[in-house]
């Protein structure tokens, strides 16, 4: 695990599977083992927070991003079996893992990339 630039977060948490907890952005990092899902369209972040953060883990995830731990449960049941083996191995266990929260968290696709110019508003 490693500190990253504050400036960097925003290339690391795609919203939909962690936000912020608090007043005080994640300071530490884990790269998962390997992917989290087997979804073709979702693209979960190259590191997940061991800090400050709500971990939204959604249905699909089949493995831990902490320490590859694999549900080989049915579909439905995968994300349900992952969101409480990282509240009974890592958070419950770890003091790394310092105010850390697991919810249920729904991955939707990614978007298209638009054929049509961008515009900035204030």
């Amino acid at each position: 695990m490693g500190n990253i630039e504050l400036d960097d977060i925003e290339r690391y948490r795609p919203p939909a599977y962690w936000r912020v907890k608090g007043q005080n952005p994640p300071t530490h990092f884990f790269k998962p083992p390997h992917r989290i899902c087997k979804c073709n369209d979702h693209h979960p972040p190259e590191r997940f927070p061991t800090n400050n953060a709500i971990l939204a883990i959604p249905p699909c995830v089949t493995a831990c991003p902490y320490c590859g731990f694999e549900s080989f449960a049915d579909d439905s049941l995968s994300g349900v079996i992952v969101r409480d083996h990282i509240l009974r191995r890592h958070i419950s266990r770890d003091p790394v893992f310092s105010n850390i929260e697991v919810q249920p968290g729904v991955i939707l696709p990614s978007p298209e990339p638009s054929t049509q110019p961008s515009s900035t508003h204030v």
